[in-house]
């Protein structure tokens, strides 16, 4: 779990609510993925985990506001992808994709969240 911690307050919690994990198909085992802190935006930051709606083991990019706890999806999940990265502009653009049959690793680009991949 991924804790967040207000240095006013004093006060804890996690960054994802409990309203949020109900969403989940499953309670992810791993919930501390920070794909990016996003500095120009410091109300939120990108977090990649699993189980979010129907495709448990694939994981999903989410938005989460740190204050209100409101999450938005970045980028779906894609099959046998096991890992998103950002570009410079913050966007999720690079993929690291791991064939099941070959354990072989491929890394793919997109022009924008949610689009085609292009094989580098």
């Amino acid at each position: 779990m991924l804790i967040k911690y207000n240095i006013k307050t004093g006060e804890a919690g996690s960054v994802l609510t409990k309203k949020v994990i109900k969403s989940f198909e499953f309670i992810p085992q791993f919930q501390h993925h920070i794909v990016d802190i996003l500095p120009k935006d410091p109300q939120h930051i990108l977090l990649s985990v699993a189980g979010f709606r129907s495709r448990a083991l694939e994981d999903s990019v989410l938005k989460v506001n740190l204050y209100s706890g409101k999450v938005t999806i970045e980028q779906n999940y894609r099959e046998h992808v096991i890992k998103w990265m950002t570009d410079q502009q913050n966007k999720v653009r690079i993929a690291t994709y791991r064939d099941p049959d070959t354990t072989e690793y491929r890394t793919y680009e997109q022009s924008e969240a949610n689009g085609e991949l292009r094989l580098l």
